[in-house]
């Protein structure tokens, strides 16, 4: 392949590519959801996947091969699913990520529908570096409420003068 050479823009499927080793969103989608369904010690059966992640029955049959072959569930008779240890941990993690995500954007005042949707969007496609970087920040306003406030009181001043 062609190497490129840098100049200051990287084509974004460039990114996608070069983290082709990962899981991708929609694995990670599914994962998170049967971890939050556990959670709540909610059935974890293909029709309340289906209806939980707004898909067919037979798309999420398909996808639970798929996490099953990695090595993340194990899906029983009669349509019954279970997380394996590697799928819990990869479950925690993936929801875990989301909550910090949705709470870096709502410090940078993202609301509403807007919030999940943009949480969604940067979740699946951060590096990790990045997230790191994200957990830091939300960190030190998570202890300290007066850096929160002056956060939250410089955007008041800036959607003033919009």
């Amino acid at each position: 392949m062609k190497k490129m050479k840098s100049n200051g823009f990287r084509p974004f499927r460039e990114s996608v590519r070069n983290e082709a080793d990962q899981l991708t969103a929609a694995m990670e989608d599914y994962l998170e959801m049967l971890y939050r369904m556990q959670q709540k010690n909610q059935s974890l059966r293909v029709s309340v996947l289906a209806d939980a992640l707004q898909v067919g029955r037979s798309s999420v049959s398909k996808m639970l091969r798929k996490l099953a072959a990695e090595g993340f569930l194990i899906v029983e008779n009669y349509g019954d699913v279970q997380l394996t240890e590697k799928g819990k941990t990869q479950g925690k993690a993936l929801l875990e990520r989301h909550q910090r995500v949705a709470r870096f954007l709502q410090l940078a005042g993202i609301e509403g529908d807007r919030l999940l949707e943009e949480t969604e969007k940067l979740e699946h496609m951060s590096s990790p570096e990045t997230l790191r970087c994200l957990d830091l920040l939300v960190e030190y306003f998570d202890q300290d409420a007066a850096a929160e406030a002056r956060l939250e009181q410089l955007r008041s001043e800036v959607q003033k003068k919009e």
